[in-house]
């Protein structure tokens, strides 16, 4: 018997999707020019039913939203109601619902595209196609002015404390800039050169001692290897995973996109670090966006629908 067989195919499957809010008590109307959001099926990922895949078997979908008001999201999530195959079998996947109910951050924000994958049931063996699948995209898009947003100015004179904020308070959030100049592998002690087992069971007790154990273990050459007057180094405790996004502007409120960037984490602990072409300008500002009780009225939601969608 052959082995499972992932097949990746492509579909050209495009709609106009209307815009909404998510907010009840206020309704944000989006402009028609800006209010347009395509979606198209990129790749299927399709692995049915047999002996050797009893396990593992599922539909993998991944949706490319493209629209303006991408540009401004920092976190999205997509509640699928509907996907049927064509004989009319429900393949939606409850248990990853659950899972995925969470906003999640934007990979590359200030784009004005997203990519999503959706993870449903095997259709039926004879089902050549999916008939729907239909449910609403959220993204959440906070105003500068809104309690969503904390802004930073001159961050980088304000590092090694954490940033004082009520909103990061009240969500229980610390975050902390790190100088990249003070990442220095030659002080670290030699019994800290962990192995990737015993760094895994390490538990840090604070952001910084969390920090100087990764940077001495087995993350110590990664670090070595950024330039530190083009990088900013970001710690972060957020137990609740209500952070949602990080940008930087300069003193003009112009958005300074980086070249790349890595995470590294450990349940509530995190470090990040971002890479840019040139160095930052001095007065730089930074801008995170946290979603709290309040933010549902800087959530814009859209239905999408898309149809007839081949199977490998």
């Amino acid at each position: 018997m052959k082995s499972p067989i992932e097949i990746v195919a492509k579909a050209a499957v495009k709609v106009k999707l209307a815009c909404m809010s998510a907010a009840v008590a206020t309704l944000m109307f989006c402009p028609a020019a800006l209010a347009q959001v395509e979606v198209t099926v990129e790749n299927i990922i399709d692995v049915r039913d047999n002996a050797m895949t009893d396990n593992n078997s599922g539909l993998a979908i991944d949706l490319k939203f493209l629209g303006d008001m991408l540009v401004d999201a920092k976190a999205m999530r997509v509640n699928v109601d509907r996907a049927i195959d064509e004989t009319g079998k429900s393949i939606v996947n409850n248990e990853s619902e659950e899972s995925e109910s969470e906003f999640e951050e934007i990979s590359f924000p200030g784009h004005n595209f997203t990519r999503v994958n959706l993870t449903l049931k095997s259709p039926t063996r004879q089902a050549a196609t999916i008939k729907e699948i239909s449910g609403t995209l959220e993204m959440f898009i906070p105003d500068q002015n809104s309690k969503s947003t904390v802004t930073v100015k001159n961050f980088q004179e304000k590092t090694g404390v954490p940033i004082s904020s009520s909103v990061l308070k009240y969500s229980d959030i610390e975050v902390l800039i790190q100088k990249p100049e003070d990442v220095n592998q030659d002080q670290c002690p030699v019994d800290q050169q962990a192995t990737q087992q015993e760094e895994d069971s390490v538990f840090a007790s604070s952001l910084t001692s969390f920090f100087s154990e990764i940077q001495c273990g087995i993350y110590a050459s990664t670090f070595a290897s950024i330039q530190q007057d083009k990088s900013v180094i970001i710690l972060i405790r957020d137990a609740d995973s209500k952070l949602k996004g990080i940008e930087f502007e300069s003193e003009s409120g112009e958005v300074i996109l980086p070249a790349g960037s890595f995470a590294i984490n450990d349940s509530e602990e995190e470090v990040r670090v971002y890479g840019f072409k040139e160095k930052l300008p001095s007065k730089a500002q930074l801008n995170l966006y946290v979603f709290t009780s309040e933010s549902s009225e800087s959530v814009v939601k859209v239905p999408f629908k898309v149809v007839d969608i081949p199977l490998p």
